[in-house]
């Protein structure tokens, strides 16, 4: 369910520098807000969980991402990287 949620974001976003962090914090908020309504929990145990669940979905948030995204790889090929001026070519001539 949550990486139903996360991947329209993550599309969205794509190529953004903050999209780590806005999934994150989508993650910490959404799993968390549950705790802010009061319960009958006392109130020092609940701002602790609160705490626990939020920085444990700030990270979960954060790996969502960083598994879910699409590579981005800019580096040349290995035929190419010795001589990026088109004179190194490879075997099928694709370096340019």
């Amino acid at each position: 369910i949550w990486a139903a949620l996360a991947i329209p974001v993550i599309r969205m976003l794509e190529g953004a520098r903050s999209q780590s962090a806005v999934v994150a914090l989508l993650f910490s908020v959404l799993m968390g807000a549950n705790l802010l309504r009061p319960m009958d929990m006392p109130a020092g145990l609940q701002m602790a969980h609160l705490i626990e669940v939020a920085g444990a979905n700030l990270i979960f948030g954060l790996i969502v991402v960083r598994l879910l995204r699409r590579p981005t790889s800019t580096a040349l090929p290995r035929a190419c990287r010795a001589d990026h001026d088109g004179s190194n070519k490879g075997l099928d001539g694709s370096c340019a």
